[in-house]
């Protein structure tokens, strides 16, 4: 990328970077899709590509002449061209504070708001999955989309945002939800891999044994519950699979 920017240097279009710039966004969403990229670095590229292009557009909206846009986007270039091994997620934070810097964090929290969309819209399609490879494969991409919506929150906290009393509420209870999924999808990945052959079942279905024994069937769809909706451990039908297990041991 840095390569690409230095062209616009030479030429004062910045065509061609966002063509590379959404090129390379694309590559890696497809590495990521296919668990070859790291979820916070998907992330990054989300929504460096996304931010490059809005503060382009709202950048030409004001009139602002080839100069004045390149000088913009240079300053969004100075993080962008960063090799994300360096952090990505304090590279998210530095361009959501600085775009909000310029007066556009409505933009930023638009993103953040898309974002959680698209990472609640994935893990729907997980909790629904009928097998546990499928539902991995989309806790992992919702993992990507909540990432990206909580590091855009925080770095408009650390910004003006923070100095409006009524958008900093929003903006902190909807970052308090992004990071909380961020954590459940991260367990939950994470017992996924350490029950690849399903010894686990095994256990939870003892557990809902003595669950039954304690509480009866309201405590078992309660802790079901726990299991499914809150910590995404099983899709929602292996609910019936194990409670079934559970009466057989």
């Amino acid at each position: 990328m840095k390569q690409a920017f230095a062209d616009v240097g030479a030429t004062g279009d910045v065509s061609p970077y966002f063509q590379t710039l959404r090129a390379i966004c694309d590559e890696v969403l497809e590495l990521h899709k296919n668990l070859g990229a790291d979820s916070l670095l998907a992330a990054w590229f989300v929504v460096y590509d996304d931010a490059c292009n809005a503060v382009y557009q709202q950048g030409k909206q004001r009139g602002l002449s080839q100069e004045q846009l390149f000088k913009v986007i240079s300053k969004l270039a100075e993080v962008g061209c960063t090799p994300p091994s360096f952090d990505p997620a304090s590279l998210i934070d530095t361009l959501s504070y600085r775009i909000g810097n310029i007066g556009l964090y409505g933009v930023m929290k638009e993103f953040s708001e898309r974002y959680l969309e698209q990472g609640q819209a994935h893990t729907k399609k997980a909790t629904a999955s009928n097998s546990m490879d499928e539902h991995g494969f989309y806790l992992h991409r919702a993992g990507l989309w909540n990432m990206a919506a909580h590091r855009v929150l925080e770095g408009l906290l650390k910004g003006p945002v923070s100095s409006l009393p009524i958008e900093r509420d929003v903006c902190v209870g909807a970052n308090k939800k992004t990071e909380e999924e961020v954590v459940r999808i991260a367990h939950a990945l994470l017992f996924a891999f350490e029950d690849r052959l399903g010894e686990q079942e095994e256990r939870f279905a003892h557990d809902l044994k003595r669950v039954r024994k304690e509480s009866g069937e309201t405590g078992v769809d309660n802790q079901l519950y726990l299991w499914i909706d809150i910590q995404y451990f099983y899709p929602r039908p292996y609910k019936e699979r194990l409670i079934s297990r559970s009466l057989r041991v």
